[in-house]
């Protein structure tokens, strides 16, 4: 046999595999909240004023609690330093949470991925 007709004749027989997980009537449901900043994010975002909070003084302040954000936090963490985050997580675009030994993404990009 030919190295192309192999290909060929392959390819065919994985499509028809590959084809089967594809079957829009065989999905399942999970029981799962998605927990999205995007409101939040878009009125911080929009607005224009916000009411005055407490006051107080650090060293170093570090807007994010991402990967970036906690290794900052990591770097410095002898230091006086204050970690402000949107979210009720740490992780950023990297954080997730499980549902019965299943783990889903939930970070900022995936809010609309999910129904």
């Amino acid at each position: 046999m030919k190295r192309r007709s192999f290909i060929k004749f392959s390819s065919f027989a994985l499509a028809g595999i590959l084809t089967q997980a594809c079957d829009p009537t065989n999905f399942q449901t999970y029981d799962i909240s998605i927990r999205s900043d995007m409101q939040l994010g878009h009125l911080i975002f929009e607005s224009t004023s916000f009411p005055e909070g407490n006051i107080f003084s650090t060293d170093y302040l570090i807007v994010g609690g991402g990967i970036a954000g906690l290794s900052a936090a990591c770097q410095i963490r002898s230091r006086d330093f204050v970690l402000c985050e949107l979210s009720e997580n740490l992780g950023g675009s990297s954080s997730s949470q499980s549902y019965a030994g299943e783990i889903f993404s939930q970070g900022a990009h995936y809010d609309l991925a999910y129904p």
